[in-house]
């Protein structure tokens, strides 16, 4: 899991420096730079969690923060309104802590995970609004504030813990009597992101800026049970962004 983790970051980091130098370089010509750079590439890495059944079943058993980060191409269709595609990754994984041993027992009598440690893979698309006007890079206010809500698609791999016997209702039961049982599984389902986040001009052609993302899934097996509650399961992204007005010879299909 780690070493993905790696290669994912990595290949963040060399799209990042390509884009950065992809777009020809044209020193101090007043009428290149006035040319609309209505594309932009925009890179995020920060914390999430996952908001799941084990969030409501024990106070020690809310998700651990772990590391997500996406991509996105967004163009620029009027001076308040953007059509922006993402993709990324998210890690998620339950503290596997609970406050006695018998509070395992109703998962082992519907046959339900006790814990999970997935990866997700997620891409969206999304119209955003942004507060105020922008008619061009150039023409742009120093800061900026968005949001907008989408649909999307997100595939899960990862492994769920299960307990096959039901566990005495003792605190003297040694852990290696308890009866364990990890399952690989995998789920593609769609979710509604929701995003705000705010920019901050430091440059003619750059942005940084922090962005949170809700997703809402349209599942509640996302950490392999559903029985604590009738709520399908959530994710929360908070990102740390970085976004690039690209050239306008630099044009992705995606932007289309």
């Amino acid at each position: 899991m780690k070493s993905t983790h790696i290669r994912i970051i990595s290949i963040f980091v060399v799209f990042f420096i390509y884009s950065s130098i992809s777009a020809p370089l044209y020193g101090q010509n007043f009428y290149k730079d006035l040319t609309p750079r209505d594309r932009q590439v925009i890179f995020g890495l920060g914390p999430s969690v996952a908001i799941t059944d084990f969030s409501y079943h024990d106070a020690s058993l809310p998700s651990v923060l772990l590391p997500s980060g996406f991509i996105a191409f967004s163009q620029q269709l009027r001076p308040h309104f953007s059509l922006v595609t993402t993709g990324g990754f998210q890690s998620s994984e339950s503290n596997h802590r609970f406050t006695s041993v018998a509070s395992l027992n109703p998962f082992v009598d519907v046959d339900q995970a006790i814990s999970y440690k997935n990866f997700s893979g997620f891409l969206d698309i999304m119209p955003q609004f942004n507060i105020w006007k922008s008619d061009s890079h150039i023409w742009r206010p120093s800061l900026q504030i968005y949001g907008g809500v989408g649909l999307g698609i997100i595939a899960t791999t990862g492994v769920n813990q299960y307990i096959t016997l039901r566990v005495p209702d003792s605190e003297f039961v040694n852990d290696g009597d308890i009866n364990r049982t990890y399952v690989r599984e995998n789920r593609v389902t769609g979710y509604v992101p929701i995003r705000i986040g705010v920019n901050k001009k430091i440059h003619p052609n750059w942005d940084i800026g922090l962005q949170a993302t809700y997703m809402y899934l349209f599942t509640d097996r996302f950490d392999g049970n559903n029985i604590i509650n009738n709520a399908n399961d959530r994710l929360f992204q908070l990102h740390f962004t970085i976004k690039r007005y690209l050239s306008p010879s630099f044009a992705p299909i995606i932007c289309y």
